[in-house]
């Protein structure tokens, strides 16, 4: 880049008059290419240009410099200026330069100028008296620089200084100061229109003889034809005769290129023909002659330009009134194009082709198998483009297959801005040829699944519009309402859904579910509760359709299930008033209304029928008059409002002391701002009247607030314990004031503190279990007292759910040891299980097998992984129920234990001939003898982790029920398929075990690695359904492999490798450190050693199933270890370096 611009600043010229004189070469300009031309990086040219524009300014400041030095300075400015650096500093010593009597000088003014000032420069008025005077010399160089430099810089203020110059200049004798004339009238006419007259000068100019002048006349032209064509049509005839002397080659050779004469002029030619034909058949009857003849001279197009002329021809072929002649030797050309191997070229000819179908799709029928085989071209822009075509011949016999390439082509599409686009096109084409109305339903179910937030919601009103509105047949519209509901019943029991789906599938399931006799309105009811359930955090929108779905479905049937009615009261009381107000609404349907009632609110098919709107409110008539009678305030109009005058606002917070209450006040006036008195508080007592408490005295309030004060003690802060139900009553009796009622705010504030002292201790109890036995068991009779409390309160049902949650202590983290370690089978390997919970469900067995339950079941097993996500931030899960079972238990404590364990040789042989790890035995005493182990396997080219479920017990367990989900970063396969979020039914006979193998693959390295799980199902122990989540943590190590390098080899990666990790460990009291650093490196880090050098230790690895390879160099000295870890992942040095550095930190 640095030699181009040098060569054209170096090598300035005017035009072929100005004798290709050059300037001469500027040496400081040569020394600073130089430079640039050595430079490795953008910062170091940053840096040096920088320097040299310091230097220049510095410089040019200079009193005493000479012209000569000036010139070297300006052309080091201009050069700057190609790197877009600011160099105002010189704009001055620029407009100073232009008034030079040498031409050179006065042409580096020139150059500088342009470059450096611009149309709203505040300099540019000290340029216009210069430009006068060069315009009006004698001299043509002087004309064309002055010319030149007005095309660029003047704006509207400066214009009428110079336009009439300019205009006089279009009759001189030179061609290039006619040229340049031009050009500068059309930036007048950009300016302002009227003042320019721009169409009468070009008049006087269109038959010049020379070709120059002809080009800048043609650009005119064209500018003005895409304004309004109308008043060129007149010069039609000329300009066809400017293309037939370009044909004939009238221009001098020296304007040739390639053969052809000047094409570009032809170029430009062909698309002003085009906009004077459009729509016009006298003037296209004059233009086909000269089409028709520069497509015959141009025959077999052999490079880029020819096939530009050709390109150029169709679209004028394309735009003028149709001659099927024209069009079918345009369309013979285009073949041309489709043939080529290169795609510019086939992209091109798709192009045009589209034009030419636009005018009759008839001649795309020859190149139909061209245009499949770009469909499945790898290019993406003529993929995208021949879309385009197809969008044009598209009919109705074609709709079908044309819409199935565009939903594959919006299914792999990551463009939003072109899905937005396709997907506009698609709905415009589906409703205008859709074959049927059954069609249409199917294809915008695809697009609103794929298309998202790139459709509009408009389309989903339509599309049920369509449902609703029907034809005048009334079977066949009953016919499209049932195949559409139907169609959404399959949808709604998909796990993900768009909103838009949702919108639809609730609007007309709650409408026509009733049309169907195969759907039972009561599971309907409850599959739409858990997909309202679902989508309530992320869409809250769509839950509150759902639900006025579940309103309709209800209006249309008295079975309700427990389910349904359960969810309608749970969210009765919503943080969302809108699901709230709705679920509300839906509860006083069930338990006020018969079914007839609800379908006279509901009415069944009613949702084309006018809603009679009263705009009087007549019925809100009885409501205001009872709130005026109670004393409300009638209602003021605006202009009633506008009428107040404005009232100071009183400010909510008071800076004013509080004033001592005086023993003998029994009236405190209350003022307003103006302090009048508005207000007087009588604490006296009422007539009729009696306090619920002693004789009021302010004295007792003050007595109170002293009272009332917690100070701090010798013995800490002091806390009065809460009075219970039975002491507050004794104390009553006391005081002989058992016949007075205690107010509601009084009794709450009694109650909470009791509350809150048993809530601290539940909390108390998570916290600090397993530091001190003695102080678990003080906790628990608390605990146990607060649960038969409750259950005095309230009886609970079969039916009821309860949640508790088992505390488990979480030991300190450490990275799990290798597949050489744990092979040893060390039984104080510390277990890779952590952050255990059990979530109790109290059922029945019989109640399990009821329909209800086992859709409750069902729908666990669809949220699950949705709360698995909570269990991933949360890794100790904890129940939000004051009265579940604190039985507190360390689910590590029993991994010893011999009746629980999994024999080993019951898990796969095969899997067992590679290095595994011991057995990771979950804790689940709730469950029974049902087992549950986890074991990690280690194979050369995956990572597997087995999931092993045993059932011991002398009872069938059936339905247990496995969700997993992996942390991000990791990815999941199971037989070779790859799942998001595993889950696993199995129905366990006695004895029987099932085994799930996982293959996790890391996608991105992260330090904390986990795959988190949730295990339910009926317990025979507990007689309840219970729940289990587990989280199983994973080393970055496990999915590394020892890497096989030389010495060269590794020289020759850790130099290529661009991210590093460094660590120190100071203070480590072993004395053989070097051995130390090969045993971890090679047994807990799975690093192949390359090779050991006196202190030093060099190791590589790659992660499992991925390219990325990782480098670690050790070095040994006095009491520490130095670590330097490096790869081409940012990710993968800060995880394994991390790791390792603890791992290191063990040994200090």
């Amino acid at each position: 880049m640095a030699e181009r611009a040098l060569d054209k600043v170096l090598g300035l010229s005017l035009d072929h008059f100005y004798h290709k004189a050059h300037l001469s070469v500027v040496k400081s300009l040569q020394s600073l290419v130089n430079k640039l031309l050595d430079v490795k990086s953008r910062q170091q040219e940053d840096k040096i240009l920088c320097a040299e524009i310091e230097l220049l300014k510095e410089r040019m400041q200079s009193p005493n410099i000479s012209s000569g030095e000036m010139k070297d300075f300006l052309v080091e400015i201009i050069f700057m200026t190609t790197h877009h650096y600011n160099v105002s500093f010189a704009d001055i010593h620029a407009i100073k330069f232009t008034q030079q009597n040498s031409m050179k000088e006065k042409r580096i003014g020139y150059l500088a100028a342009s470059c450096l000032l611009s149309e709203d420069h505040n300099l540019l008025v000290l340029l216009i008296n210069t430009l006068q005077k060069d315009l009006n010399s004698t001299n043509f160089v002087e004309n064309c620089m002055a010319l030149s430099t007005v095309a660029m810089l003047i704006n509207i203020e400066t214009m009428p200084a110079v336009i009439q110059i300019v205009e006089k200049k279009i009759n001189h004798t030179r061609e290039a100061v006619r040229k340049r004339a031009v050009i500068a009238l059309l930036k007048f006419h950009h300016l302002s229109a009227e003042s320019a007259n721009l169409a009468s000068k070009l008049q006087e100019i269109l038959f010049d003889s020379d070709f120059s002048v002809l080009t800048a006349v043609i650009t005119a032209y064209l500018c003005l034809a895409k304004e309004d064509p109308a008043p060129l049509k007149s010069l039609i005839d000329r300009f066809v005769s400017i293309q037939r002397q370009l044909l004939a080659h009238k221009p001098p050779s020296d304007l040739n290129y390639r053969g052809i004469s000047m094409p570009w002029l032809q170029i430009k030619l062909l698309r002003l023909l085009a906009y004077l034909g459009m729509d016009d058949f006298n003037c296209s009857q004059k233009i086909y002659p000269v089409i028709i003849d520069t497509l015959a001279s141009i025959a077999n197009p052999n490079c880029l330009i020819e096939y530009s002329i050709i390109y150029e021809v169709v679209q004028t072929a394309t735009t003028i009134y149709p001659n099927i002649k024209l069009l079918e030797k345009a369309a013979d050309r285009i073949s041309k194009f489709l043939s080529s191997e290169n795609n510019n070229l086939r992209y091109i000819g798709i192009k045009g082709l589209s034009s030419i179908v636009q005018v009759n799709p008839l001649f795309a029928v020859e190149h139909q198998m061209t245009v499949v085989d770009c469909l499945d071209d790898p290019d993406e822009t003529l993929r995208r483009k021949t879309l385009d075509l197809l969008c044009r011949m598209i009919n109705p016999k074609n709709i079908v297959f044309i819409t199935e390439k565009l939903i594959k082509y919006l299914q792999s599409s990551e463009d939003n801005y072109f899905k937005s686009d396709l997907v506009s096109r698609i709905c415009q084409l589906a409703e205008k040829f859709a074959p049927d109305s059954f069609w249409y339903i199917k294809t915008m179910n695809s697009i609103f699944e794929l298309g998202k937030d790139c459709v509009p919601v408009t389309m989903v009103d339509n599309l049920l519009r369509l449902i609703a509105e029907g034809t005048e047949d009334e079977q066949s519209d009953m016919e499209l309402r049932m195949y559409a509901v139907h169609e959404y019943f399959k949808l709604l029991k998909r796990p993900k859904l768009s909103t838009l789906l949702i919108r639809a599938i609730s609007w007309v399931l709650g409408e026509y579910a009733y049309l169907v006799d195969s759907i039972q309105m009561m599971n309907l009811a409850d599959n739409m509760c858990i997909l309202a359930e679902n989508v309530l955090k992320q869409y809250p929108g769509c839950s509150c359709l759902l639900i006025t779905a579940i309103m309709k479905l209800i209006s249309r049937t008295n079975d309700v299930s427990d389910y349904t009615r359960n969810f309608l009261e749970e969210h009765s009381n919503s943080v969302n008033l809108d699901v709230q107000q709705r679920c509300q609404e839906a509860l006083q349907l069930l338990i006020t209304l018969d079914i007839y009632d609800r379908s006279e609110i509901l009415p069944v098919n009613a949702s084309c029928e006018d809603i009679e709107v009263d705009p009087s409110l007549g019925f809100l008539d009885s409501f205001v008059s009872n709130a005026l009678a109670y004393g409300s305030l009638p209602y003021r109009t605006l202009n009633q409002r506008k009428a107040i005058p404005d009232v100071k606002v009183r400010s909510s917070l008071k800076f004013d002391p509080y004033v001592n209450t005086s023993a003998s006040s029994k009236e405190t006036p209350v003022e307003d701002d103006g302090g009048r008195v508005i207000a007087s508080h009588d604490y006296s007592k009422p007539e009729g009247t009696e306090f619920n408490r002693k004789e009021f005295n302010p004295q007792d309030v003050n007595a109170k607030k002293v009272e009332g004060q917690r100070p701090w003690t010798k013995e800490g802060y002091m806390i009065q314990a809460p009075l219970g139900g039975q002491d507050i009553e004794k104390k009553a009796k006391e005081e002989n004031l058992s016949n007075i009622e205690e107010p509601p705010s009084q009794t709450i504030l009694q109650n909470k503190p009791n509350y809150e002292l048993e809530e601290k201790k539940r909390i108390a109890s998570a916290l600090f279990v397993g530091f001190d036995s003695d102080d678990i068991k003080s906790l628990e009779p608390a605990a146990k007292d607060e649960r038969n409390r409750v259950n005095d309160q309230s009886s609970t049902t079969a039916s009821e759910v309860t949640l508790s949650a088992g505390i488990n202590s979480a030991e300190p983290y450490e990275s799990p040891k290798p597949a050489s370690d744990l092979l040893i089978g060390d039984s104080s390997t510390e277990s890779n299980l952590i952050n255990l919970s059990i979530e109790n469900i109290k059922i029945t067995e019989e109640q399990l097998n009821t329909n209800e339950n086992s859709r409750y079941l069902e729908k666990l097993i669809d949220v699950e992984k949705n709360q698995l996500l909570d269990l991933e931030n949360n890794p100790s899960p904890m129940s939000a129920n004051p009265v579940a079972d604190r039985s507190i238990q360390n689910p590590l404590d029993d991994l010893t234990d011999s009746t629980i364990s999994i024999e080993r040789e019951l898990f796969p042989a095969e899997l067992l001939s590679f290095p595994h790890g011991n057995l990771d035995v979950l804790s689940t005493p709730s469950f029974g003898k049902l087992r549950i182990a986890l074991m990690k396997v280690w194979k050369e080219d995956a990572f597997i982790i087995v999931l092993a479920i045993a059932n011991q017990a002398d009872k069938q367990y059936n339905k247990i029920s496995t969700v997993l989900k992996p942390s991000s970063g990791i990815q999941c396969a199971v037989n070779e398929k790859k799942m998001e979020n595993p889950n696993f039914i199995d129905n366990l006979d006695i004895g029987e075990s099932a085994f799930h193998e996982l293959e996790l693959v890391l996608l991105i390295p992260s330090l904390n690695l986990s795959l988190s799980g949730n295990i339910s199902c009926f317990s025979p122990v507990t007689n309840s359904l219970q729940r289990h989540f587990f989280n199983y943590s994973i080393s970055i190590f496990d999915v590394i492999r020892p890497l096989n390098l030389s010495t060269a080899a590794f020289e020759q990666r850790w130099i290529s490798m661009a991210h590093d990790y460094k660590h120190q460990q100071n203070q480590i009291s072993i004395t053989n450190l070097v051995s130390e650093c090969e045993n971890i490196l090679e047994r807990k880090c799975n690093v192949k050693v390359v090779e050991t050098i006196g202190n030093e230790i060099i190791g590589a690895g790659r992660l499992v199933q991925l390219s990325n390879t990782a480098l670690i160099h050790c070095q040994a000295g006095n009491d520490m270890i130095q670590i330097w870890i490096k790869s081409n992942s940012n990710l993968l040095s800060q995880s394994i370096g991390q790791q390792l550095s603890s791992m290191l930190k063990n040994l200090s």
